[in-house]
């Protein structure tokens, strides 16, 4: 998966997920640089995992809930909403 398309993902997820952080996101004008950065976080996660011997898939299962797909609350501690 390419870091647009982890980006999707995370744009589409903040926004079922957490609106008010989301929309917060887009006032501000940070959705994108945020999703940008979500996905190059998950692909860091990946490549580590991958050097540690898992294939791209189980990488991809194992990191994609720490970044892209957080809970609201994670969502809201990391963009720093209280």
């Amino acid at each position: 998966m390419t870091i647009p398309q982890m980006a999707a993902l995370a744009r589409d997820h903040w926004k079922k997920n957490n609106p008010e952080v989301y929309q917060r996101m887009v006032d501000n004008n940070d959705l994108e640089k945020e999703a940008i950065a979500a996905a190059n976080l998950t692909q860091m996660e990946i490549n580590t995992l991958m050097k540690g011997g898992m294939s791209e898939a189980e990488a991809w299962q194992a990191s994609r809930h720490l970044f892209i797909f957080a809970d609201a609350d994670s969502i809201a501690r990391e963009y720093n909403v209280p």
